[in-house]
């Protein structure tokens, strides 16, 4: 949609490119829900205005770490296997918005 004055439209739109990280102990899927949380945020604070609508065009993973330390209960019974994933995310978001 582009701002069009003649139609009585007061929608105006762009494209803010966002760059967050996020980790998450339960896996990969929330590190990037995790991640797509704080674009939100960082968004609301760049755009000066009632957001109608964001939607997310392109999405890079500029790093993505993952590491599987083991934990013994009492040192040496019952190993277990965690793994904890940090990313780091580069998000192009497609914004629509009022401006108040």
């Amino acid at each position: 949609m582009k701002n069009n004055e003649q139609d009585g439209n007061d929608l105006k739109q762009k494209v803010v490119d966002i760059e967050v990280s996020a980790s998450s102990k339960q896996g990969r899927a929330d590190a990037i829900s995790k991640a797509f949380t704080d674009m939100r945020k960082r968004v609301y604070e760049v755009v000066n205005g009632a957001i109608i609508y964001l939607k997310p065009t392109n999405v890079q993973i500029l790093e993505e770490k993952v590491t599987t330390p083991k934990e013994h209960f009492l040192f040496i019974f019952m190993p277990r296997i965690k793994e904890e994933v940090t990313m780091r995310l580069k998000i192009s978001v497609e914004v629509q918005y009022m401006e108040l």
